[in-house]
């Protein structure tokens, strides 16, 4: 049995694209969880990094509360309830510990700094992808 050229050629087509295919479900798989397990460490990074700053502007806010320095407590403290994932709650908790006049001052600071930082923090969030 002769096969023409053309036959031949279908073959050879059909075995490349079987181990292109074959190629591609090995390795294309892996290199995609690979890139996945990647973006998954360096977004935990991130929040680690943020965590951490969130943890300093709290100890700052303290810190400058307890030397009497209300306005440099409320900037950093303002400063932590932008980073904080929780914000909420770590809002209701400063309103049950800071005494009214500096509570009434962090309010003011954050109404600032929605107004000033919202379309910033709305771009950075999406580039840190959060």
């Amino acid at each position: 049995m002769t096969l023409s050229n053309t036959s031949i050629g279908a073959v050879l087509s059909g075995v490349a694209g079987l181990c292109f295919l074959s190629y591609y479900i090995l390795f294309g798989f892996n290199s995609i969880r690979n890139w996945e397990d990647k973006s998954t460490n360096n977004k935990k990074l991130v929040r680690r990094e943020i965590d951490m700053i969130f943890t300093r502007e709290v100890n700052m806010g303290e810190d400058y509360l307890s030397r009497g320095d209300i306005a440099r407590s409320v900037k950093h403290l303002a400063k932590a309830m932008v980073l904080c994932r929780e914000p909420f709650l770590l809002y209701q908790v400063l309103q049950n510990r800071l005494p009214k006049k500096v509570f009434n001052m962090l309010n003011q600071k954050l109404e600032q700094q929605l107004k000033s930082s919202d379309s910033r923090k709305n771009r950075t969030i999406r580039n840190l992808g959060l």
